[in-house]
């Protein structure tokens, strides 16, 4: 008895004191910035892509998705793919509730998936070999990320 009242009390202290100190989340104003941060990440890809579009090399199609989260609920978001010739690559948004970062996106193509991850507001790409690690989301890395999807 003795052991289990200790238990209780334990339990009860972690209890409130985790209810004491956790931050309240305003989770509309986390949705709002990830479908900012999305919307800056396309934008920044077009720029980049911009005279291969203007010389007709490839197009842009923007679709509606439906993301469903936790305390989020469903939302609208935009994929946007990026047809080259007979190629398409899709960069697809997958939600703001990620373990240590503040969104995801996987870029799809014919050949592979990669994944970049918004974290304290910047975009990185996900590199799995040999060890997780994060590259900046740049021209170059943008670069070897469209090789790898599509070749």
């Amino acid at each position: 008895m003795n052991k289990e009242n200790g238990l209780h009390a334990f339990l009860r202290s972690k209890a409130t004191a985790s209810s004491e100190s956790e931050e309240e989340i305003d989770w509309q104003a986390r949705k709002k910035k990830w479908l900012t941060s999305l919307s800056e990440l396309y934008d920044l890809v077009k720029s980049w892509l911009r005279p291969l579009e203007k010389d007709g090399t490839l197009h842009y199609l923007s679709t509606p998705i439906t993301l469903q989260e936790d305390y989020l609920g469903s939302y609208q978001v935009e994929a946007l793919s990026l047809q080259i010739g007979k190629q398409k690559v899709d960069f697809y948004p997958k939600g703001t509730l990620i373990i240590a970062a503040e969104g995801r996106v996987d870029v799809r193509g014919p050949r592979a998936m990669r994944t970049l991850i918004l974290s304290e507001g910047q975009w990185s790409v996900v590199e799995r070999s040999p060890r997780l690690k994060m590259l900046p989301f740049n021209e170059d890395s943008f670069q070897d990320v469209l090789q790898e999807v599509m070749e």
